[in-house]
């Protein structure tokens, strides 16, 4: 499955988590730097920080090696954890609100709605099949992951990036 990229735009980053089930009191910022003065100005609490940064070979070299130190070594990984495989092209933003909203959900009080079907559906699955969840949901128009692929690509097409 191929999607449009959700824009790296608050505007359309709150709309999406509010339409999804996320309180309103709840809001993504821009984060301009990490010296003190630019952190002064976050709303406070803060739960999650996205980082978006580009890829380079140097960057792919590196994950490389990382996973094949974790494979050699072993890692322990909290059940608690929430964690979904990306397999849909254009959606690393829209999986970064799913992992900020999933391991938050204790202290966001989720609304009734998609993210909260959607974290039900996937309890007790691993990365991999939660992932898969996202990849076949134009096969299933039933399920929360097709409700919210939906919801990314109306969004999509929002904010000030011309789609082309």
């Amino acid at each position: 499955m191929f999607l449009l990229p959700l824009e790296s735009n608050p505007d359309v980053m709150n709309k999406f988590i509010h339409i999804l089930g996320v309180p309103e009191k709840w809001n993504i910022v821009d984060v301009y730097g990490l010296d003190n003065d630019a952190l002064e100005w976050i709303p406070k609490p803060v739960l999650s920080l996205i980082l978006l940064f580009p890829c380079s070979e140097k960057f792919y070299e590196h994950a490389k090696e990382e996973c094949e130190a974790l494979k050699e070594k072993g890692q322990v990984i909290s059940p608690d954890l929430f964690y979904m495989k990306q397999y849909v092209s254009n959606a690393c933003g829209t999986i970064a609100l799913i992992h900020s909203v999933a391991n938050n959900v204790e202290r966001l009080a989720l609304k009734d709605g998609i993210f909260k079907k959607l974290l039900e559906e996937s309890k007790g699955k691993t990365p991999e099949e939660r992932g898969e969840m996202l990849a076949k949901a134009g096969s299933n128009s039933n399920s929360e992951a097709f409700k919210l692929i939906t919801a990314h690509q109306e969004l999509a097409m929002e904010g000030q990036t011309e789609v082309i």
